[in-house]
């Protein structure tokens, strides 16, 4: 919380539902698996076309899609149903 916030603020934020916190842990995970997953296949250190790239970019953006929808922000809900189903396409063309 910023110093420049007030107490009234900080107070609000310690209401938030549970629910709310979460979401917030699961969009810093969607955010990290999805840069991850996208810095290691840039660096050669990942291959794009394995379960863990996949993976990782399925479980980012289902984390994402329940982000922007408990924030009612529908555009990055589309955006991120389009990286579920390539994920799944490439799980199935895996294995």
């Amino acid at each position: 919380m910023s110093p420049l916030a007030g107490p009234e603020a900080e107070a609000k934020a310690r209401q938030r539902p549970v629910h709310h916190r979460i979401a917030n842990v699961a969009g810093w995970y969607g955010l990290a698996a999805i840069v991850v997953a996208y810095l290691l296949v840039s660096i050669d250190a990942l291959d794009g076309h394995s379960v863990v790239y996949q993976l990782l970019n399925l479980t980012g953006a289902l984390a994402l899609i329940w982000v922007y929808w408990t924030r009612a922000v529908f555009q990055g809900v589309v955006l991120n149903l389009f990286w579920v189903a390539i994920a799944v396409v490439g799980l199935l063309q895996i294995s």
